[in-house]
């Protein structure tokens, strides 16, 4: 299979990287690198749209680039798949589907870790979940990963965009609740480690995002903070009062000094 990838950033070097591995022929576009061009991306059969979506100063997420991208794929008369993988507000894909009604448009989240996103995508992909508006665009986009997760789940795409903040909120959340215990069990007197190790042995609590120290603290990096205060924006944008969202960024700024 012919497979575009535009943005060859974090995610879209690993994903690259995944498809080749397995015998796609995959064809990069970025505006950094050299000799390419979207034209390049036009014959392919899906192109996975893995661009930045940084945050904006109200903490929500800027989906600027995705659109542009959409739009010059739309304007292109692409024929495959565009599939965006990167993280965006939910509601996104559905807006860009009503704007641009004939690009085939999926998305499709990566739930790869920073410093281990090869071994993530190839390796340990437990699960590729896809958000389609129809059958044969999620069969097409589940044939480009194929063998490499574990599991499929075919969802809408607003869904799917669900599941990325799910996510990476949630391992936000795990962390804060492992920092906050480990400052208790100090107070008290008590080692964190021994406690959190007795405690994971229950099926029901994995060991994931539970370590803590004096010199690892909270949650840093290029997601879960990005990603987390986006999620509390989009819950304001909502009319909704769930505190926990701010609060989970809120505590973690206390410990961002220690964040490694």
């Amino acid at each position: 299979m012919r497979i575009g990838i535009i943005g060859v950033g974090m995610v879209g070097k690993a994903i690259q990287h995944g498809f080749t591995r397995i015998g796609h022929e995959v064809i990069p576009y970025d505006v950094n690198l050299p000799k390419t061009s979207l034209k390049d991306v036009l014959p392919t059969e899906i192109a996975f749209i893995s661009v930045p979506t940084p945050q904006k100063k109200d903490g929500s997420c800027d989906v600027a680039v995705v659109e542009k991208v959409v739009g010059e794929l739309a304007k292109a008369k692409y024929k495959g798949v565009a599939v965006i993988k990167s993280t965006v507000e939910p509601g996104t894909t559905d807006r860009l589907h009503k704007k641009y009604p004939k690009l085939r448009l999926a998305f499709c989240p990566e739930f790869l870790r920073e410093k281990a996103t090869y071994t993530d995508f190839v390796e340990q992909h437990d699960v590729c979940i896809i958000g389609a508006y129809n059958k044969k665009d999620y069969e097409l986009v589940k044939a480009a990963h194929d063998p490499l997760p574990q599991a499929y789940a075919h969802l809408t795409p607003r869904e799917a965009e669900f599941t990325k903040y799910f996510s990476n909120v949630f391992n936000a959340m795990r962390i804060t609740f492992a920092n906050q215990f480990y400052d208790a069990c100090k107070a008290a007197g008590v080692d964190y480690q021994k406690v959190k190790n007795a405690v994971v042995k229950r099926r029901n609590i994995p060991n994931f995002y539970l370590d803590c120290n004096e010199n690892f603290r909270g949650f840093g990096g290029s997601c879960l903070p990005k990603d987390t205060q986006a999620f509390a924006a989009f819950v304001r944008k909502l009319g909704l009062d769930l505190a926990l969202f701010d609060q989970i960024v809120k505590e973690n700024e206390r410990y961002a000094k220690h964040v490694l």
